[in-house]
């Protein structure tokens, strides 16, 4: 039986609503942004791509921006970051070895990429840098990150996107790393967090818009104080090149 929270709307009008939910502005989009979600939708892009990949230009275009300056509501505005998040996924699906298929989900029907266990692929290349990452670690605190973010990924299931586990792992292993770090460093990163979401709430960001904006500023704020980036681009890295010295 199909969950009774699943959203039946066709992936166009899901789009379409989540982006105007973010801007807080208008009733429907123009059709020159109608034609950008519709070659997303043709080419197979997920849904969680496109909303991160706005999440991203909103965050730009804040750091960046006049201080009065309003959120921009036009889609094509955003289409560089989407499409900059896509060809992420993109290379993960092609180096990680693991194929995309759609999916229901509470959200409606995506796309995830159904991962091969850890014998080669991503997966394999995620755990040697892990790995060494541990090995490497002279601070009790921080060595636990790693050992803790090796046990989470050792018991991933062979069914399971690993893409996106990467991704889940990259919050726990910012939030570790951030609760290791000195205390004057964690309030800097929630004054940094505080002073963005509340600079989107004021230029026009709707609520959905705040919290996406909210989740990936903490994470830059926290990989700028920790020196830590990506997990998924570390293991993607590692895959092409062999072992890597740090995470760019």
């Amino acid at each position: 039986m199909e969950p009774p929270d699943v959203d039946r709307r066709e992936p166009l009008e899901r789009l379409e609503a989540c982006f105007l939910n973010l801007t807080r502005k208008g009733l429907a989009l123009r059709s020159g942004d109608i034609d950008v979600l519709r070659d997303w939708q043709h080419r197979g892009v997920p849904e969680d791509i496109v909303r991160r990949g706005v999440a991203e230009g909103v965050r730009r275009f804040l750091a960046t921006s006049e201080p009065s300056a309003p959120l921009p509501t036009v889609l094509r505005y955003y289409r560089t970051f989407v499409e900059a998040e896509f060809a992420t996924y993109r290379r993960a699906v092609e180096q990680g070895r693991v194929m995309s298929v759609p999916t229901p989900s509470a959200a409606g029907a995506g796309t995830v990429a159904l991962a091969a266990n850890l014998s080669g692929g991503l997966g394999k290349s995620a755990l040697d840098w892990l790995e060494a990452r541990r090995d490497a670690a002279t601070d009790t605190a921080v060595r636990d990150v790693w050992v803790k973010a090796l046990d989470r990924l050792r018991a991933v299931p062979a069914n399971r996107s690993m893409v996106e586990e990467l991704e889940a792992l990259d919050d726990d292993i910012l939030a570790g790393l951030l609760a290791a770090a000195a205390p004057e460093t964690r309030s800097l990163v929630e004054e940094r967090v505080s002073a963005m979401v509340e600079d989107a709430r004021r230029r026009g960001a709707g609520v959905d818009a705040r919290a996406d904006l909210e989740l990936a500023q903490r994470r830059k704020a926290a990989a700028d104080e920790c020196g830590y980036g990506s997990l998924l681009e570390a293991a993607l890295e590692h895959a092409r090149k062999g072992p890597i010295g740090g995470i760019g």
